[in-house]
């Protein structure tokens, strides 16, 4: 099997130490010729060949090495035999399959075991490119080389790789900019939700669509988490915290068995209905006036009182429009604290009450200093 994180980390300089891994076979190059990728470097030349599911990179392993704490133990470990003089290259390795697909590298010189009932990645091409474009993303990071992020799929796979090749410090540094312009942030990349979301929300118009990051921000937030990524992390506390316990029920449990990013959630949540209790106190101590407005009255009665309060953001909205700026400051006041934008990556254009947040509350708030882990830390 697969070398989890922990065990690549903690392990020894020497691959010798390392159980053999079992029922695994080199991947095949498919049948049609891919052109390398060579990733180039002023005054150096490459000397690391990688093949991964048929695709040949050449890189260095200066750059690997200082990026990824995988190949800084295994490139020169001590039963690594030695490249001739005439070989291009110093290290060649190969990516590996176990008998569930998992796979890895390992230096291509070094007997394959394999069972002829194992099938390789390169021999499905959907599967090979759903391989190749993210760990060539993962080098891209390490080189300092832009790259852009196109889909949720895309992005777990890439957390997914920085975490086998233990290199999650270095991609968290240079994410950022791929995801400020990722296209699954965009309007393009909404999808239907469910008609029994928990919520209340009710598909309808082509704006009433949630994009794929919100929907799966349950599973994003755990590979945030890995990233140590703030900036994404608050992306989908905002989203979790809006629906936390009515949407994302295929990753609920996943969230519960986390009890530090949990107690985030919930201490969000608090947060969050302690803003919309301060706006209801406002909200009724306009309507116990009984100089009020009748039609004022009825008006506010169709924006607010027949929707629940923590769905009820589009009728907070509502309410912006008909009150009195001058007698009623403090309930718009807090209205718009309640409305409040605070997501950095979301590209639709629209805010708490609007389109596809017709009934959800973005003015989630979150400090660097209380992620949930240690900031201190600078390899993980």
């Amino acid at each position: 099997m697969v070398a989890s994180p922990a065990a690549r980390r903690s392990a020894p300089s020497t691959s010798g130490d390392r159980e053999p891994p079992k029922k695994r076979r080199r991947s095949k190059s498919p049948k049609d010729t891919r052109e390398p990728i060579i990733f180039k470097s002023p005054g150096l030349k490459p000397d690391v060949r990688l093949t991964v599911v048929g695709q040949v990179f050449h890189v260095h392993s200066i750059i690997l090495k200082l990026h990824s704490n995988f190949f800084r133990k295994f490139l020169d470990s001590a039963d690594k035999v030695a490249a001739p003089a005439s070989v291009s290259f110093q290290y060649d390795y190969v990516s590996v399959f176990d008998a569930d697909g998992a796979w890895g590298l390992e230096p291509a010189a070094a007997k394959a075991t394999s069972s002829s009932s194992e099938k390789s990645l390169a021999e499905y091409p959907e599967a090979q490119a759903r391989e190749i474009e993210p760990f060539r993303k993962l080098l891209c990071s390490m080189y300092t080389r832009p790259y852009t992020i196109n889909d949720v799929f895309e992005l777990l796979t890439l957390v997914r790789l920085a975490d086998y090749y233990c290199a999650l410090p270095n991609l968290s540094g240079t994410i950022s900019t791929a995801l400020l312009g990722s296209p699954m942030f965009e309007r393009k990349a909404c999808l239907r939700e469910s008609d029994s979301d928990a919520s209340g929300y009710t598909p309808g118009s082509e704006d009433s669509y949630l994009t794929e990051f919100v929907q799966r921000a349950g599973e994003i937030i755990l590979a945030a988490k890995k990233l140590r990524h703030p900036i994404l992390f608050r992306e989908c506390f905002i989203h979790l915290v809006s629906a936390l316990h009515g949407c994302y029920s295929l990753s609920l449990q996943a969230l519960r068995n986390d009890k530090d990013l949990w107690l985030v959630l919930n201490e969000g949540k608090s947060s969050l209905r302690n803003k919309i209790l301060r706006t209801q106190h406002f909200i009724l101590m306009i309507c116990l006036d009984r100089h009020l407005e009748e039609d004022l009255r009825l008006d506010m009665r169709n924006a607010y009182f027949q929707r629940h309060p923590e769905y009820c953001s589009m009728g907070y909205r509502q309410l912006l429009a008909i009150l009195d700026k001058e007698k009623h400051f403090k309930a718009i006041r807090s209205i718009e604290e309640l409305l409040q934008n605070n997501l950095a990556l979301d590209r639709t254009n629209f805010g708490a009450g609007e389109g596809p947040y017709t009934n959800r509350y973005l003015c989630a708030e979150l400090a660097d200093e209380d992620m949930p882990w240690d900031a201190a830390e600078s390899d993980w």
